[in-house]
């Protein structure tokens, strides 16, 4: 790792931390808005101009409704509709490339990360954008190891299996700053091009706590770059009839 990337994402981590701690003691939705708004500056400005983050809601062409999100990183040709600048954002599900959901304690709140996934993993964009929204789950607390982030995922993404049998899960990404832990499911090509779904986590030493966030600012900006060949193609007689 270039040491310029080291020291920067240190200072990332940093703020991110204090900008959770400053939330401790907060009534919950001013606590809330505390924890968007920094995980929001610790990584927005680092994507590709390609894609911008807002929070709002999903809604997809059969006409399923994810409720408000934390942040939706969408495509700069997708459509996030709203009347002033400030406004939660409608993003229709073909522009979003991932949804991002914050969370003081992944442990004790992990009820309220599965309850954001249940609605989230029904929702599909227009076949050829990969199906489902890819999941992104920022905490600052929670598990001393990544083995219990693995099963965590593992157990997001079982229950999609079995009730989407044919289709490719979404890759799921869960960051816990405290200690920095990475957790990641992905699909990936094996011997004789056999593809499975990978998931791993690692732990890294406090001196290492950079790489919670430079490993998120990587898996995000690599699914935004998938995305910039793509056309989003927005089939707006099935929004619109």
């Amino acid at each position: 790792m270039h040491a310029r990337l080291v020291t920067f994402f240190t200072g990332a981590v940093d703020e991110l931390r204090a900008a959770y701690k400053k939330s401790e003691g907060a009534p919950s939705n001013c606590a809330g808005s505390l924890r968007e708004r920094g995980v929001r500056r610790a990584i927005e400005h680092s994507l590709p101009g390609i894609v911008r983050l807002y929070e709002g809601e999903i809604i997809d062409r059969a006409g399923g409704q994810s409720g408000q999100l934390d942040g939706i990183l969408v495509h700069a040709t997708g459509s996030a509709l709203a009347t002033d600048a400030d406004d939660s954002r409608i993003v229709l599900a073909e522009g979003a490339v991932a949804v991002v959901e914050s969370k003081s304690s992944l442990d004790s709140q992990w009820s309220q990360v599965r309850a954001t996934w249940d609605k989230l993993k029904r929702l599909r964009r227009k076949k050829g954008f990969g199906g489902a929204i890819p999941f992104v789950v920022v905490g600052r607390q929670g598990w001393k190891t990544g083995e219990p982030i693995a099963d965590h995922v593992h157990g997001l993404l079982k229950p999609f299996e079995e009730e989407f049998p044919t289709e490719f899960a979404p890759p799921v990404l869960v960051v816990q700053l405290e200690p920095p832990i990475v957790g990641l499911a992905l699909w990936e090509e094996g011997a004789n091009a056999v593809v499975h779904l990978n998931v791993a986590a690692h732990t890294f030493e406090e001196e290492h706590r950079w790489q919670a966030l430079a490993q998120a600012w990587r898996v995000l900006t690599q699914m935004a770059m998938a995305r910039e060949a793509d056309p989003i193609a927005i089939p707006w007689n099935e929004y619109l009839a």
